[in-house]
């Protein structure tokens, strides 16, 4: 697990500056706002481990006894995915609206 973490070290260096740059822009780079951007971290942290335990372990595992089921790690990422929405949505964070290329959507 530790490869994972160190190959997306500048990944989330960049997500974290983004989110801080975002709060510098708004004028609002204090707290409260500083500690939801490192749990908003914190969520990314788990979401990478989880995707690193459904790709090595997949979908559906052995247990020890022999039965397969499915890996606990995907219904984990679900809910930490809402979790990193929520807290994006808490820092006042939108995706940028999708531009148009003239086709009626």
């Amino acid at each position: 697990m530790e490869n994972v973490i160190n190959i997306n070290i500048g990944l989330r260096d960049e997500v974290r500056e983004s989110l801080l740059e975002s709060l510098r822009d708004r004028g609002i780079a204090c707290q409260p706002w500083l500690d939801l951007v490192e749990q908003y971290m914190n969520l990314w942290d788990t979401s990478w481990l989880l995707n690193a335990n459904i790709q090595a372990e997949g979908v559906m595992i052995t247990t020890p006894s022999g039965m397969t089921k499915k890996n606990d790690s995907v219904g984990l990422l679900v809910n930490i995915n809402k979790q990193m929405n929520q807290q994006l949505e808490k820092l006042g964070i939108e995706a940028p609206a999708k531009k148009s290329g003239g086709a009626n959507v």
